[in-house]
C-alpha cells in the first residue's frame, strides 16, 4: 500500500499530521500522513473535515464536526482520527465522500448513510430531519436498487442507484 501524502488547509486539523505538526494552520508541501497501523485506501476531504476508508471498509473522521460531519456527536473538533464505531460494528464500507459540511459513505450491501449539516436537506433524510445529523443515518430511497455511488457537492449530494438512475439532495434539488 502506497504512503498517503497531505498538503493543504488544516486549520481544523484535518490533515493526519501526528502531534509533532498537528498544529500547523497550512502544509505547503506534501507531507506523510500519520496514521499508524490503518492502511488507507480512499480519501474524501470536505470544507474542514476528512474521511478515510481503510483497506478492511472501516472509516475514520478527522477535522471539524460542529455540524455532525465526523459522525460522532462530539466533540466539534477532532484532532487525531477517530474510527466511526457507530458503522464498523456493523458494516462495511464501500465508498466514501464528503461535502462542504456533510459527508455520506454506501456500505457493500448497496446502503447509503449520511451524516453532517442538513439545512437545505443534503442528508436527503426528508424534511422533519434535524439541520445537524451528528450520527450516520440510512437514507430511505423509495423505489431504489441498491446504492452504487454518491458525490457530495458544498450543499447537495448526488446519487447513483444500481438501476443507473441518478438522484439528488440538498441545495438545488
Amino acid at each position: 500500500m502506497p504512503d498517503l501524502l497531505v498538503c493543504g488547509a488544516n486549520d481544523s486539523r484535518q490533515l493526519p499530521l501526528g502531534d509533532d505538526a498537528a498544529t500547523a494552520d497550512d502544509v505547503l508541501t506534501l507531507a506523510p500522513a500519520v496514521m499508524p497501523g490503518i492502511a488507507i485506501a480512499h480519501v474524501a476531504f470536505g470544507s474542514s473535515h476528512t474521511l478515510f476508508l481503510d483497506t478492511g471498509g472501516v472509516v475514520f473522521t478527522l477535522g471539524a464536526n460542529h455540524n455532525g460531519q465526523c459522525g460522532v456527536s462530539s466533540p466539534d473538533l477532532i484532532e487525531s482520527p477517530r474510527r466511526l464505531d457507530s458503522l464498523a460494528m456493523s458494516f462495511t464500507v464501500a465508498m466514501i465522500a464528503a461535502g462542504g459540511s456533510h459527508s455520506a459513505v454506501v456500505t457493500t450491501d448497496g446502503e447509503l448513510a449520511t451524516f453532517g449539516a442538513n439545512d437545505v436537506g443534503q442528508c436527503g433524510l426528508g424534511a422533519d430531519a434535524s439541520l445537524d445529523v451528528r450520527k450516520p443515518r440510512f437514507v430511505k430511497i423509495p423505489g431504489a436498487t441498491a446504492v452504487h455511488q454518491v458525490a457530495c457537492g458544498d450543499q447537495h449530494k448526488l446519487i447513483l442507484d444500481c438501476s443507473a438512475r441518478v438522484l439528488s439532495c440538498g441545495q438545488g434539488r
